[in-house]
């Protein structure tokens, strides 16, 4: 779910000229059509992260998760262009990318980590939203731009990570597991940030737009090295092999 300031009517899509009813009819259907899923999206991530992983009810609240933040990013395209905001645009392939590439870890870790096409075309499309983003930063002076500079250079550092995932398979055996919930958790922040910036006015730019990520991403760090821990503690458990022997017969007196 993206923030929208709902200023600006370009007047047009690609050079055909729209009437201005039919802008706000476009307009009012875009932002219910992203808000509802986003609001859906918001509540059942919460359910996926608490159920058992794996389970019935995890790939349930995950799929619901998953196709409305589709929904959710398909509204946001035309919003972003009603508001004539680039940044919104870049944001809203990052957050769709890294919702897909959750998604796909369960497909591609069962093919070496090999990625399909549309893998590839995700993480150069995610790196030059990274790029986009920055230079969006460079070049406004304001508290925006901050925000921008930060965020476009989170990006391209993940963009980098998934492209060096792509060229070399990960060797831990539960990699393809911290690569899925490490993505789905940065939707999820994302999704966070949108509410933030739609609805906590109070705060300043800087903070508004930044909190969720400062928070969110060193518990995701915590959260890494927890179950690194016990993903090694159960390996390093040591079996007694039963060894079969002669089975001693009642004593002869």
């Amino acid at each position: 779910m993206l923030p929208y300031s709902g200023n600006g009517y370009p007047g047009c899509f690609s050079g055909i000229v729209v009437s201005r009813m039919t802008l706000h009819a476009l307009e009012y259907w875009a932002i219910r059509l992203h808000v509802v899923p986003g609001a859906v999206a918001m509540i059942v991530a919460p359910a996926a992260m608490l159920v058992t992983k794996g389970g019935w009810w995890h790939r349930l609240w995950g799929r619901i998760f998953v196709w409305s933040i589709f929904v959710a990013l398909l509204a946001a395209v035309p919003l972003a262009y009603f508001a004539n905001d680039l940044f919104l645009f870049y944001m809203t392939f990052v957050i769709f990318f890294l919702t897909l590439s959750g998604y796909r870890i369960h497909i591609i870790k069962r093919q070496n980590y090999r990625g399909g096409l549309i893998d590839w075309i995700g993480v150069a499309v995610m790196a030059l939203a990274g790029v986009g983003a920055t230079r969006l930063g460079l070049s406004t002076g304001s508290e925006m731009g901050f925000v921008m500079l930060i965020v476009g250079l989170g990006v391209m550092v993940g963009a980098a990570g998934d492209f060096y995932r792509l060229v070399r398979s990960p060797r831990h055996k539960q990699a393809w597991w911290f690569i899925h919930m490490g993505k789905m958790l940065s939707a999820y922040v994302s999704a966070v940030t949108a509410v933030s910036v739609v609805q906590f006015h109070w705060l300043p730019t800087t903070i508004r737009w930044l909190w969720p990520m400062a928070i969110g991403v060193p518990g995701m760090f915590v959260w890494s090295r927890y179950y690194r821990n016990q993903f090694r503690r159960s390996e390093g458990r040591v079996q007694v092999p039963v060894v079969a022997g002669p089975v001693a017969g009642p004593a002869r007196r």
